[in-house]
């Protein structure tokens, strides 16, 4: 007979995370299509960084 290990809060949670990476990344890519263009800079940002691994600078023009 095989004991199941109890999973820890970390594992549930991290369980919890990766099934729902699809759904955050809807919403991540969603926000490309925010009409204020400095959500849409983040989102922009964040992806290329998460593809590129390299960090950008993000300059915000107020008028």
């Amino acid at each position: 007979m095989t004991k199941h290990k109890k999973k820890t809060e970390i594992e549930i949670a991290d369980e919890i995370i990766r099934k729902n990476m699809p759904k955050a990344a809807e919403v991540l890519i969603s926000l490309l299509e925010s009409k204020d263009a400095e959500v849409r800079a983040h989102a922009a940002a964040y992806i290329i960084e998460r593809i590129t691994g390299k960090p950008i600078l993000i300059v915000t023009i107020r008028e």
